[in-house]
C-alpha cells in the first residue's frame, strides 16, 4: 500500500513537472522594440511627424537623417496630434511600454514593442520594412 501511493505520488510529481516545463517553453514571448518621437510640422495646428529608431544602421554622414515616416512616394506622413500616432500604432499592434520625458537634449518620446511570438526573422523584417522613413528614400 505504501509502495503504491509513493509510486502514485512520484508520478503525479513528475507528471506535474513536465506539464510546467511544457507550459512555460510555451509561454516564451518575443518582441521587436521602437523608440518613437513627434516633429512638429506646424505649431498653431499641433500637426506633426512620427519618428521611430528601430536601431537600424545609418550611413555615414547622414546622421542628421530624419527618421520620420514616410508614405509609400517618400512624402512625410503627417498627423493630426502625437495621440493620433500613438493610436495609428496601436492599430498596427505596438503596445507603449515606457514613456521618455522631454530634457534639454531631446524630445519627449515613447518605448514600443509588438510582440512577434512564432515569427520567423524574414517575417519581423517584412513588417518592420512596412515602416519607411525618409533616409529609405533617395
Amino acid at each position: 500500500m505504501k509502495k503504491s501511493f509513493i509510486c502514485k505520488f512520484l508520478l503525479s510529481a513528475i507528471f506535474a513537472f513536465a506539464v510546467m516545463t511544457a507550459a512555460s517553453a510555451q509561454t516564451h514571448k518575443t518582441f521587436v522594440y521602437t523608440e518613437v518621437s513627434f516633429v512638429s510640422v506646424n505649431l498653431k495646428d499641433g500637426k506633426c511627424r512620427m519618428e521611430m529608431d528601430f536601431g537600424r544602421k545609418v550611413p555615414a554622414g547622414v546622421l542628421n537623417t530624419p527618421l520620420a515616416l514616410v508614405d509609400e512616394n517618400g512624402k512625410y506622413i503627417v498627423f493630426n496630434s502625437p495621440i493620433a500616432g500613438l493610436n495609428f500604432l496601436g492599430r498596427e499592434g505596438w503596445e507603449i511600454i515606457s514613456f521618455i520625458p522631454e530634457t534639454k537634449d531631446s524630445s519627449k518620446s515613447y518605448l514600443m514593442k509588438m510582440e512577434t511570438t512564432g515569427f520567423t526573422d524574414e517575417q519581423v523584417k517584412e513588417i518592420l520594412s512596412e515602416y519607411k522613413i525618409k533616409k529609405d528614400f533617395k
